[in-house]
């Protein structure tokens, strides 16, 4: 269709944000971002009744893995980076950031080179570098050779992503070395996370202090809370700005467990991640991630020892876990995907709203949460 000069959408029941649902309501989207419905007298480019569907914000992922069969670690060329991009919009997902699984400095360099120069806009947020400063027991599906408890390299790597998009770092406070996080603090645009460590609460305190910004995968790859310590989820609860993200796909997480960590993070800090390591596995059997095999069991993968090692679906799709299974009100499992993303990465100004001046990414579905079509800056991509 090309990109909208001004689009009207009519007779929507719109999930705006804020704790606002509208019935029967127009949106109006100018210029890429979204406009003053009263403005609809104005010539429009495209116009559609809706007949009562859903409109939602666009989903945001800051864990995506992998997608199409393929690795974000992996992309080469642009075609494969937008081709990515395209599998990810498809399902509703409208702004993600691409996870490099401690990967090795050839990729990441790689991978930066080819969103640096490609031409076309990408749905592309910001970067996860979920290691390598990790626990060694609880890797799980991070290959044991890419681990370090110093990588002076990765850190000019992840410098350089903040300049393009956010920077998300996923580290055991007991495993990085006190110079490279001297170094990941000097970095602006950057999210500091614990995962896959056993470390204290204490620690936590001591080691990253305030600039705590998140559990990664709370629950998962993580010892639980007991008398002895509070270990990094009690972290978390007596952090007033900590986030937690949670996989929820009805695999990674139990409905009670996923429950209680909702309840304890600090006004509603917690939020949706889909963690795919792709969103279509039909014509593959299994992936590689370096010395690493995983496979597909259902709606997760797996490595040779059956540890968990990312999942298969779509952010919408977890949402739809989340209301079906964990029994989350509706406009609630929205914001989970969608405003509470954005206000994590520090852009409710910008993202995971439908609101006035925000750029115009929506998703129209039904009352399944099944995708109709998908926007991004007013284009429509499906």
């Amino acid at each position: 269709m090309g990109r909208l000069l001004c689009l009207n959408l009519r007779n929507c029941d719109i999930v705006e944000g804020n704790r606002t649902v509208s019935y029967g309501r127009d949106v109006f989207v100018k210029g890429g971002r979204f406009g003053d419905p009263a403005s609809r007298a104005e010539v429009r480019d495209y116009s559609t009744e809706l007949s009562g569907l859903n409109v939602l914000p666009g989903m945001i992922d800051c864990q995506v893995n992998g997608a199409g069969g393929v690795l974000f670690e992996d992309i080469c060329d642009e075609a494969a980076l937008l081709s990515f991009d395209r599998c990810l919009a498809k399902r509703g997902t409208t702004r993600w950031c691409g996870t490099f699984i401690s990967a090795p400095e050839n990729k990441i360099d790689r991978v930066l080179k080819v969103v640096e120069h490609c031409a076309q806009p990408t749905g592309l947020i910001g970067f996860h570098f979920d290691g390598p400063w990790l626990n060694p027991k609880y890797r799980g599906y991070h290959p044991i050779e890419r681990l370090a408890s110093s990588s002076p390299a990765h850190i000019g790597l992840i410098e350089r992503a903040s300049q393009i998009g956010k920077a998300l770092v996923t580290l055991a406070p007991e495993v990085i070395s006190e110079y490279d996080l001297t170094r990941l603090r000097r970095i602006s645009n950057i999210r500091i996370c614990v995962g896959r460590s056993d470390a204290s609460a204490a620690l936590i305190g001591d080691v990253i202090g305030t600039s705590l910004c998140a559990l990664t995968n709370t629950a998962n790859w993580m010892p639980s809370i007991s008398a002895e310590t509070a270990g990094p989820f009690g972290a978390m609860m007596r952090t007033k700005e900590c986030w937690s993200s949670l996989i929820c796909d009805g695999e990674h997480i139990c409905r009670d467990t996923f429950a209680i960590i909702k309840r304890a993070t600090y006004c509603e800090k917690a939020f949706i991640v889909s963690n795919q390591m792709s969103d279509d596995m039909a014509p593959f059997q299994s992936l590689s991630i370096g010395s690493e095999t995983i496979v597909v069991d259902g709606k997760v993968f797996r490595t040779v020892d059956r540890e968990l090692a990312g999942g298969t679906l779509s952010m919408i799709e977890c949402i739809k876990v989340a209301v079906s299974q964990f029994s989350v009100p509706e406009d609630e499992a929205i914001r989970m995907g969608t405003e509470y993303p954005a206000q994590f990465l520090g852009v409710p100004d910008k993202h995971g709203m439908i609101a006035l001046g925000r750029h115009a990414d929506m998703v129209v579905a039904d009352n399944q949460f099944d995708v109709r079509a998908v926007f991004r800056d007013g284009e429509r991509l499906v």
